[in-house]
């Protein structure tokens, strides 16, 4: 039987309009449905820092009563915060490096993966016409890439906290610097700071990774600024002047900074929150290390017997108070030995450090040492009376410590880079030959 051609029409008519009519309620449904809008890292993301905070943003914020949780597979502990439609996942410790993530929010029925990036280190070299520019290495295998191309070079820079972005001084044709910064693979160069006719250099990141702290060197001694992501630059004022320090260093809670006192060497303590500060008496000449997440630094205290001296580790417990040795219960003991570049374990438990002999003035080769936290065991990882240690940078799963080397006879010769497995005692060379490494998480 044939249909009219009137009915076939109204027909036709009425099957669009539930078509419409699905599409809206599935539409609806899905603004309704509090399932994600955008997620970080991005779905099937590679290279992905180890100290990256996961990220879901939902359709609409989720109800009172909802119960969430945001799961990583292989499993790590971690804070979970709802902010408005934001599901904020930070692990508390670095994520295993090459590894793949399954993140999973089960209330809401959806997941997605990514990859950790392998281990990685950066470092400076010298590049064409022997300027120095920065370098990464990937610890798996590889060549060395080189990620900036400075005309007059790179002095030294610093990783954001959470690995994605580098801050570096890059020099300029007049001998100054200004402040750059790059993605972690070079790329998204921009200028964050000029500096015309001073050096702008060594700067620290902010834990929250929202600013720096850097050092200002402008005709005679260095003075201490703080720089915005967005370019503000003021300085810091003490006692109602600018801040004449060097070597910023910042706590985990971003409160207190820990600067070396242009005048005396000494380590200068300030609160950014009430913008007061004390200096520790002795002087250090060495930057200071922050716990990873408590108030207590580690310094090198200066000691004198007759006409050598030392340095001994120093712990300032800013929460109980309290100023102790860790290298030595007795500054007057012998050996006389020098103990500098201090660095923490991530799981606070370890103190790497570069020791040598200062016995009657001689200097020797630094070698690299561990003591646990409390100042009681010592133990000796470098034993080369032909190499000088640089200061170790733990890598942020704990198992490696990264550091410089060159030959003692050799000062001027070729700088290496090499790792210690901690587990194993295992000391290797990395295929690189450059500085000041660290480590790109």
């Amino acid at each position: 039987m044939q249909v009219p051609g009137l009915v076939r029409g109204k027909l036709l008519v009425w099957v669009a309009a539930l078509a419409v009519a699905l599409a809206a309620l599935g539409l609806a449904l899905a603004l309704w449905l509090p399932g994600p809008l955008a997620l970080a890292p991005p779905k099937g993301a590679r290279n992905v820092s180890t100290r990256v905070t996961v990220r879901a943003t939902l359709r609409r914020a989720p109800a009172a009563g909802d119960e969430l949780a945001l799961l990583l597979d292989p499993p790590a502990e971690g804070v979970l915060r709802i902010e408005g439609r934001e599901l904020v996942f930070t692990p508390s410790a670095a994520l295993a490096p090459d590894t793949t993530y399954t993140a999973r929010v089960p209330a809401l029925g959806f997941s997605w993966r990514f990859t950790t990036a392998p281990r990685r280190v950066l470092y400076l070299a010298p590049g064409a016409q022997d300027v120095w520019q920065l370098y990464l290495l990937d610890l798996d295998g590889g060549a060395p890439v080189q990620l900036t191309r400075e005309p007059w070079g790179v002095r030294d820079y610093a990783v954001s906290p959470d690995g994605d972005t580098i801050a570096y001084a890059a020099e300029r044709e007049d001998g100054g610097h200004d402040l750059w910064l790059s993605a972690r693979d070079g790329a998204g160069l921009r200028l964050l700071l000029a500096c015309p006719g001073a050096s702008c250099r060594e700067a620290a990141w902010r834990p929250d990774g929202q600013g720096l702290i850097y050092e200002r060197h402008e005709g005679g001694q260095p003075a201490l600024w703080t720089v915005t992501l967005d370019g503000e630059a003021a300085p810091l004022l003490w006692q109602g002047e600018p801040m004449a320090a060097a070597a910023p260093r910042l706590s985990a809670d971003g409160r207190w900074l820990a600067a070396l006192d242009a005048a005396t060497e000494q380590m200068l303590l300030y609160d950014l929150a009430s913008g007061e500060g004390d200096l520790i008496p002795g002087q250090t000449g060495v930057p200071a290390a922050w716990h990873p997440w408590r108030n207590a630094l580690l310094m090198s205290h200066v000691y004198w017997l007759g006409e050598s001296f030392g340095k001994r580790l120093l712990l300032a417990d800013l929460e109980e108070g309290e100023l102790r040795l860790i290298t030595g219960e007795d500054e007057t003991a012998l050996p006389l030995v020098e103990d500098i570049h201090a660095a923490w374990s991530p799981d606070g438990e370890w103190i790497a450090f570069a020791r040598r002999s200062t016995l009657r003035g001689a200097a020797a080769p630094r070698q690299i040492w561990l003591v646990d936290a409390q100042g009681g065991e010592l133990r000796q990882l470098a034993q080369d009376a032909r190499i000088h240690h640089g200061a170790p940078q733990w890598s942020p799963d704990g198992q490696l410590l990264l550091y410089g080397r060159y030959h003692w006879e050799q000062p001027d010769g070729p700088a290496a880079l090499g790792v210690f497995e901690l587990a194993s005692g295992a000391q290797r060379l990395l295929p690189a030959a450059g500085s000041w490494p660290a480590w790109l998480p």
